[in-house]
């Protein structure tokens, strides 16, 4: 399926505010719930923290594998511009000049 680009921006966007917004709830539901009164074994209050714990360090996993992918995508990128005009700037010739060669 193809996606125009006005698409793409409101897709990508309306991702990140989500992803914002479940860490910022359960960063909230962290900090609110930290002190409760644990019933000790199966504590539904305990179970829902370590929920929204794995769900910051699952988001936070995967902003660093997004951060050294975008990394790795711009070294590729820069290596191959840098490679291009070395190719270019190596490929001069007589006849890529123009240059008539009459006796």
């Amino acid at each position: 399926m193809r996606f125009s680009e006005k698409q793409r921006k409101w897709l990508a966007g309306t991702a990140a505010f989500l992803i914002a917004a479940l860490v910022g709830f359960s960063c909230l539901f962290i900090v609110t719930h930290a002190e409760h009164d644990c019933v000790g074994e199966g504590c539904d209050v305990c179970a829902e923290l370590e929920a929204c714990e794995a769900a910051i360090r699952s988001v936070g996993g995967a902003v660093a594998v997004a951060a050294v992918s975008v990394v790795l995508w711009k070294l590729t990128e820069a290596f191959c511009l840098f490679y291009r005009i070395e190719y270019f700037i190596d490929s001069v010739s007589l006849v890529s000049l123009k240059i008539r060669l009459d006796d």
